[in-house]
């Protein structure tokens, strides 16, 4: 039996010929034994052949000889249970065209008869762009975890060298401390100053552990927004803590500075501001280092007031 022979004359249906022809899936009939005998344009656009090419060709001739084996045994258990079923989500199928190259695939199958014959019809789609498209939202998905990540580390490196810088001047007030201590015997000014320093240091500590865990708070939070519509999210965490950081500057140029606080020197940088605000503000940074039942209660002014003060003195 030739080519043509073989091939199904379906086309005396004229509304199967133009649904089959016109159709963009490639779709190709088959019988028990894994012959073609019927293939569709699109079929022959998607495995490059040309005419009646595929007529004949057993459909193992279209699947990369790596899977040939295993595509027999499929074909074999189909035809044992030939039930409609569509192939290719969630796992890789590949097709083999004529010049050699490979595509992916998803192909659904269904069973049918014509004059007493057994047919399997195929309907194939290449999946090209679609594994193109997956792969690159992979990619992104990555990239956008690992920024993420680096993020998180840089933070956590700053955070460290902060907190060694601390410990440091911590240690430098310390012993300043025990010889303004033993001068102030002499001078009563100095006893005065060194009180006033002691004040300061506490103060300026206690501050230290606001910004820090606000930044620390705020760089778990990004590492958490990793969609696309969290963008805004993400930006609000890292002006805070963009803020947080600029107020450690201040903090840590505050205790270089103590050799002026010792001539009365002290820089004052007055400014107006609302009350209300700067309380709220303020309350919100504390309200991360209480503990157990702490809580802190404020009662704002029936009214918005400002006043003119140095903010960073006020803090």
């Amino acid at each position: 039996m030739t080519k043509n022979q073989q091939e199904i004359n379906f086309h005396n249906n004229e509304v199967f010929r133009v649904i089959f022809e016109a159709s963009v899936e490639g779709i190709i009939a088959v019988d028990t034994s894994g012959v073609i005998l019927m293939a569709n344009p699109s079929s022959y656009q998607l495995f490059g052949y040309e005419g009646h090419e595929m007529i004949g060709m057993k459909v193992e001739d279209l699947i990369p000889m790596r899977m040939k084996k295993n595509h027999v045994q499929h074909r074999s258990d189909y035809s044992k249970n030939p039930e409609p079923r569509r192939m290719g989500r969630g796992r890789d199928l590949m097709a083999l065209r004529k010049d050699g190259s490979e595509f992916p695939l998803e192909l659904s199958l269904t069973n049918t008869k014509y004059e007493d014959q057994q047919l399997t019809m195929a309907f194939i789609i290449d999946i090209t762009k679609r594994k193109n498209i997956d792969v690159a939202l992979r990619e992104s998905e990555e990239q956008l975890l690992s920024y993420a990540s680096e993020l998180e580390n840089r933070v956590q490196e700053r955070t460290q060298e902060l907190e060694v810088s601390n410990n440091k001047l911590l240690a430098e007030v310390q012993v300043r401390k025990r010889a303004e201590s033993e001068a102030k015997k002499a001078l009563e000014k100095e006893r005065e100053l060194s009180e006033l320093k002691s004040r300061f240091v506490s103060m300026a500590s206690h501050e230290f552990r606001t910004p820090l865990s606000t930044i620390l708070s705020s760089a778990a939070l990004i590492a958490r927004y990793n969609e696309q519509d969290t963008e805004d999210k993400r930006l609000k965490h890292i002006d805070r803590i963009k803020s947080n950081v600029k107020d450690l500057t201040g903090i840590l140029n505050d205790f270089l500075s103590l050799a002026k606080l010792e001539e009365g020197k002290i820089k004052n940088d007055p400014e107006r501001f609302e009350v209300n605000d700067f309380m709220k503000e303020l309350i919100s940074q504390l309200k991360l280092l209480l503990q157990g039942s702490q809580k802190i209660s404020f009662e704002p002014l029936p009214s918005p007031q400002e006043i003119y003060l140095d903010k960073t003195h006020l803090k």
